[in-house]
């Protein structure tokens, strides 16, 4: 069985469930694929992670808008391709890949939609300094590279590269991550 699904970073003082646009992922179907569930929610401060599984049709920018904040979406196709999307108040936007090549080569996606991995290892970081965190770009770029796995766990690596601190348990390594 694969992954599908979104995982959000966001910045709200309610829970991110509440949301209109999450609210929407989880109410409606969009192009056949059915509505989003609530899977796990873990905060660090104000900023949220949101798992969503199944659910389409979620636009950065509406989180962007409702929160106020920037915000981080990475929508999971099949465990193996991550589409991530970025945006910060006042309009800066982005768009890449967690495992670029393989968004190329198995499932057709463009690749200047699939960006390398020093685009989106770029854009990343810089996202995460408009949301005042200090990335490690080598931590950053070796989760775009390595992908999603079954369990999220290349986005949870992605997110903790990024500079935040959601206290995932890592079940490769048997420990929760700080």
């Amino acid at each position: 069985m694969s992954l599908f699904g979104y995982f959000i970073v966001a910045r709200h003082v309610r829970p991110l469930p509440e949301l209109p646009s999450i609210e929407r992922l989880c109410r409606e179907s969009v192009d056949g694929i059915r509505a989003g569930t609530v899977g796990g929610l873990h905060s660090d401060g104000d900023w949220q992670f949101l798992q969503v599984l199944d659910g389409a049709g979620l636009d950065v920018a509406d989180l962007v808008a409702e929160t106020g904040a920037p915000a981080l979406s990475v929508y999971v196709i099949e465990s193996a391709v991550g589409v991530v999307g970025g945006a910060a108040p006042g309009g800066d936007e982005w768009y890449g890949c967690l495992n670029p090549a393989d968004a190329v080569r198995a499932f057709d996606m463009p690749s200047e939609l699939a960006g390398s991995v020093e685009q989106t290892t770029g854009y990343a970081v810089r996202w995460a300094e408009s949301a005042g965190r200090t990335a490690d770009p080598v931590a950053v770029a070796a989760a775009v590279d390595g992908g999603v796995g079954p369990f999220g766990e290349g986005v949870r690596s992605f997110v903790d590269g990024l500079g935040f601190r959601f206290g995932f348990v890592t079940a490769e390594m048997g420990r929760k991550t700080s």
